[in-house]
C-alpha cells in the first residue's frame, strides 16, 4: 500500500541505489504526515482497534485504496475520509486532492496573511524546503482544482441525494467515488447496496469516477485546446 501513497520516482531511487535527496522532499513530508497521523490514533485507539488494524487502514486510505478489515471504524469514519481526501504524492498512482497541491496553498495562505499583518515581511516561496520555487500559474492551477473538486462532489452528492439516499451516505459515496475509493467498513459503507440504485444514479457514479480520475480540470484544458482554438 505504500506504493500508491508516495511518487514512483522514489521506489525507483531505492530500487537503482540512488541515495539523493534530490525529488524527494514530498515524499519526506508525505513519511512525517504519515509517522503524525499512526502515532495521534495509536495512542488514543489502540486499546480498541488495534496496532495492525489502524496501521492498515491508514494506509489503506492514504493510497485511495479502501479495503477494509472486519474491524468497523465508526468512531473515526470521519478521519479516515479526509486522509481518503488528502490521497498521496503528485506523481502517485493514489487519487485525492494530493499532498502538494494542499501544502502549496497553505503556505501560499499563510504567506498572505503574513503580508496584510506585515507588509515589509519577506517569506521564501520555495516548495518542501528545496530549491524549487512556487509559481503563481501553479497556485491558480491548485486552487482551481479544489473549487472542481468540491464542486463535483456536491453535484454528485445532490444528485444521489434526489434518488432516495440520505445526505450522509451520499456525500461519503461522492468522496470515495470522486477519489476512486472502494466503500468499505472504514467509511461506514460497507453494507451500501449498488444494485437498488436507479439507472441515473449508477451513470452519474461512473461518470465521476472518470471525472475523479482524469480530473475535470484536465478535461476543460483539452476541451478548450481541441475545440476552441
Amino acid at each position: 500500500m505504500l506504493i500508491p501513497f508516495f511518487n514512483l520516482y522514489f521506489f525507483y531511487n531505492i530500487v537503482s541505489g540512488n541515495r539523493s535527496l534530490i525529488n524527494i522532499h514530498e515524499d519526506i513530508f508525505l513519511l512525517i504526515l504519515l509517522s503524525f497521523v499512526l502515532v495521534i490514533i495509536y495512542v488514543f485507539f489502540n486499546n480498541i482497534y488495534g496496532f495492525n488494524s489502524i496501521l492498515f487502514t491508514i494506509l489503506s486510505s492514504f493510497s485511495n485504496i479502501g479495503l477494509a478489515l472486519e474491524t468497523n471504524f465508526s468512531n473515526l469514519s470521519l478521519l479516515f475520509l479526509i486522509l481518503t481526501i488528502i490521497g498521496g504524492a503528485s506523481f502517485s498512482t493514489s487519487s485525492g486532492l494530493k499532498f502538494i497541491r494542499l501544502y502549496t496553498l497553505f503556505k501560499f495562505s499563510l504567506k498572505e496573511i503574513y503580508l496584510v499583518a506585515k507588509p515589509l515581511y519577506v517569506s521564501s516561496n520555495t516548495l518542501f524546503l528545496s530549491k524549487n520555487k512556487i509559481k503563481d500559474e501553479e497556485i491558480n492551477i491548485y486552487f482551481l482544482s479544489i473549487v472542481f473538486f468540491i464542486l463535483s462532489l456536491f453535484i454528485l452528492s445532490g444528485i444521489l441525494s434526489l434518488h432516495q439516499i440520505d445526505f450522509k451516505d451520499s456525500l461519503t459515496l461522492s468522496i470515495l467515488t470522486i477519489t476512486n475509493t472502494v466503500n468499505s467498513n472504514n467509511y461506514n459503507l460497507g453494507d451500501f447496496n449498488f444494485l437498488g440504485l436507479n439507472i441515473t444514479s449508477k451513470i452519474s457514479l461512473m461518470t465521476f469516477m472518470i471525472i475523479g480520475r482524469v480530473e475535470l480540470l484536465g478535461l476543460l484544458i483539452l476541451i478548450k485546446k481541441f475545440f476552441f482554438k
